[in-house]
């Protein structure tokens, strides 16, 4: 059977997505097809039919679509339905399921490079869709969070505070989950050098693989492992049925190459 796959997003030129699930459809010997599909918010709903109408089997969904589209998503996982944000799309039954496998990737990160944070005071920067899933696997593992976000501090299950707020004391790890950064605007970082002091930093950027804000920090990874663990995830959803993720993880770090 032939896949046709496709993630949703804005301004998404620069996505390894493509390339990783050609090379995981290789490496799984199926015959997989994968677009990038930078599309407007009006046309979200013509992509959901294409999906009903089995055009494609399956959509990843990216900023800013992953808590917008909600309203179009006929069933969610728990974990999708807990954090009202979703990143995968399939159909089951006839109907539009969704899921969140930035759950997966966030834990499957902290496990890869054996990042403790039971007890740590973690700062999420942002609130979007991504930083929900990464609060939730904080929180499963006994970490204190709390977010920092630059639009007016809307009332959400964790403290929210603003940037100007921001008490390097007072943090272990710093999480950024915005897309302050992200290829080509590379010069930018969300925390100014001197909020970073002996903190560890998690990127959820993955490219460039180093970030102006991983730079100032003595100890810090980016998000790649985190992306391709939930690709892997996305294709068992799917595909229906399961995959050596660790063999498959170590394979695709061979021969994706990214700056």
């Amino acid at each position: 059977m032939k896949y046709n796959l496709a993630i949703l997003g804005q301004g998404i030129s620069y996505s390894l997505s493509p390339q990783i699930h050609s090379v995981i459809g290789d490496l799984i010997d199926e015959e997989i097809t994968y677009e990038l599909k930078d599309i407007q918010r009006q046309d979200l709903a013509q992509a959901i039919q294409a999906l009903k109408n089995h055009e494609y089997q399956g959509y990843n969904v990216t900023k800013p679509y992953k808590e917008i589209i909600l309203d179009d998503v006929e069933h969610l996982s728990d974990v999708a339905k807990k954090l009202k944000a979703v990143n995968t799309l399939f159909i089951k039954d006839g109907k539009v399921y969704g899921d969140n496998t930035d759950v997966f990737g966030f834990e499957y990160l902290l496990d890869y490079y054996r990042i403790q944070v039971s007890q740590k005071h973690v700062l999420i920067l942002g609130t979007g869709g991504a930083a929900k899933a990464v609060c939730h696997v904080l929180k499963k593992r006994g970490a204190h969070v709390t977010y920092a976000s630059r639009n007016s501090l809307k009332e959400m299950d964790e403290k929210v505070i603003s940037y100007d707020q921001i008490n390097p004391d007072d943090v272990d790890i710093y999480v950024n989950a915005t897309p302050i950064g992200t290829f080509p605007k590379m010069d930018l970082a969300v925390l100014k050098q001197e909020q970073v002091t002996n903190q560890i930093i998690i990127d959820l950027i993955y490219r460039p693989n180093r970030t102006k804000l991983m730079s100032f920090a003595k100890t810090s990874y980016n998000g790649f492992v985190m992306l391709l663990a939930q690709a892997i995830k996305s294709e068992m959803l799917w595909l229906n049925k399961p995959l050596n993720i660790h063999d498959i993880l170590d394979r695709l770090k061979e021969v994706i190459i990214y700056e």
